[in-house]
């Protein structure tokens, strides 16, 4: 079971993104895109599917699709649900036809 708090980020350094993920996400990392070199650096985590957290992140927009709840955060779905914890989200594939 993939249960944990899970805190990304990413550095960039000379054009590579580096991943940076808190070892508490059992196993699982978040894959960081930059942007290109030669304007403002853009860092983008991008969570790996399966991956659980409590917390969504800043800016995430609740979504219903064909009658199931989902909530978005920039290219990542999380579906809401209980665990023994509390309630946490599990990043889930987009949506069919989003």
């Amino acid at each position: 079971m993939n249960v944990g708090r899970i805190a990304t980020g990413a550095v960039l350094m000379g054009g590579l993104v580096l991943q940076a993920a808190d070892a508490r996400a059992c196993g699982h990392g978040a894959m960081a895109m930059g942007a290109p070199m030669g304007g403002p650096a853009l860092v983008v985590a991008v969570p790996t599917i399966g991956m659980t957290v409590e917390v969504l992140p800043p800016g995430h927009a609740a979504v219903t699709v064909n009658g199931v709840a989902f909530f978005r955060a920039g290219l990542a779905w999380y579906q809401p649900f209980q665990s023994q914890m509390g309630p946490m989200f599990r990043v889930v594939p987009a949506p069919h036809g989003m």
